[in-house]
């Protein structure tokens, strides 16, 4: 096979690829409001349960997967930060910083860190 084919070949897959993935559809996502949300509304109390609110955001999600809110976010920064601080019965225990923490942060931005 001449390289002129192979060219013409190669160049007519790729422009077909090409067109392929171009036409297809883009998901159209929903921005919502979710604060009446009861996973939402457990994370503002003084003791959230991290069970109940990772089990009911989830549930949630699975039906509703193209719904955006700014509540959406703060639920999954609180998962991710709230994970490794709860009780035996999944109640999230607050964390709270010390002078000494405060200090440590300090001289790492004084650092450049």
């Amino acid at each position: 096979m001449t390289f002129l084919k192979r060219l013409f070949i190669f160049t007519f897959f790729t422009l077909a690829f090409t067109s392929f993935i171009i036409g297809q559809e883009k998901p159209n996502f929903i921005r919502k409001d979710h604060s009446d949300q009861a996973w939402f509304l457990e994370i503002l109390k003084e003791k959230p349960n991290y069970n109940f609110v990772e089990q009911s955001f989830n549930e949630y999600f699975a039906k509703n997967p193209f719904e955006k809110s700014q509540q959406k976010n703060r639920v999954r920064r609180w998962l991710m930060t709230s994970a490794s601080s709860q009780d035996k019965n999944g109640h999230v225990i607050p964390v709270y910083s010390t002078k000494e923490d405060e200090l440590i942060i300090q001289k790492g931005q004084q650092q450049g860190l």
